[in-house]
């Protein structure tokens, strides 16, 4: 049975007050594993709290290992890790890792539209064509289809990958319209890129520091990710061969503009790379 303390005056934030009070009957085998919590509206209501703040001490216990999501079932108690001492578990690394990661994405997301994002992949609002976006939705939506109303087709908006395929083609990379598959976003497109190139257990290049995201996916993923520190003139090429030389790993996912100096001198790696994975294709993100 759950019981909990929630006091607008207790000292802690709401949210916080809420982790801390499961976390600790979790640990004390008050709650047995895989007992149901309360739904998040039950739970808002009993405790008069947002729904917003259960939501997100739901997010951070499982973020942590303590709870499960089942969908469409709720969130359960996860098994404690057994210690042989009789101490308190205490979250590990990782687990302490991906309650920040939820927590950041979620601060990101929430921010309004004067927020600085510094820590995200999104461009200013005064950076983009607003106008030109306008006109060119003005334009759709005059025309009659049925890409109105369906959902189109699996690979995308074929005009529009009709366009990349000629811009691919004036820097001299040939590809049809059927080998190009439009995204949501780059999120989406790297998760598909984990999931085809790689599977739990295997690892990755990543730079460091780097694409927060991309990490919390990886990490979901099963994927042992290998920092390259960033440098001023780009990533660190020894330590770049050492992990290469040692892990061999399938995929490198960068961000950064390399120099020529390091393009040649990055060569062994990929070589090394290919030997190992049979397919080893170098993942430099533009960023833009």
């Amino acid at each position: 049975m759950l019981s909990l303390t929630v006091s607008p005056t207790g000292g802690l934030p709401l949210c916080d007050q809420i982790v801390a009070g499961i976390k600790r009957q979790i640990d004390d085998r008050h709650l047995r594993p895989g007992t149901k919590l309360p739904s998040i509206r039950s739970f808002a209501e009993s405790y008069h709290v947002s729904r917003f703040t259960v939501v997100e001490a739901y997010d951070r216990l499982v973020a942590m290992g303590y709870l499960q999501s089942r969908r469409g079932a709720g969130f359960y108690t996860a098994a404690a890790p057994a210690h042989a001492d009789g101490a308190h578990p205490q979250p590990s690394d990782n687990h302490k890792r991906n309650e920040q990661l939820v927590w950041l994405i979620r601060r990101l997301l929430e921010s309004d539209e004067n927020t600085i994002l510094a820590g995200g992949p999104w461009l200013p609002n005064s950076w983009l064509d607003e106008a030109g976006i306008r006109q060119s939705l003005n334009v759709l939506a005059r025309k009659n289809g049925a890409y109105l109303l369906e959902y189109g087709h699996p690979f995308g908006y074929l005009p529009l990958r009709e366009h990349l395929a000629q811009m691919l083609a004036g820097l001299g990379i040939t590809a049809h319209p059927g080998q190009i598959l439009l995204t949501h976003g780059t999120s989406q497109a790297l998760e598909l890129v984990i999931r085809y190139m790689l599977k739990p257990g295997d690892a990755a290049l990543v730079d460091d520091p780097g694409y927060y995201n991309m990490f919390g996916n990886l990490r979901l993923q099963g994927i042992e990710m290998l920092p390259v520190p960033r440098n001023p003139d780009g990533p660190d090429i020894a330590v770049l061969d050492t992990l290469a030389e040692a892990h061999r790993p399938k995929v490198y996912f960068t961000q950064s503009v390399m120099t020529e100096s390091h393009r040649h001198r990055h060569e062994p790696a990929c070589r090394l790379q290919g030997a190992a994975g049979g397919r080893a294709p170098q993942l430099h993100g533009r960023g833009r």
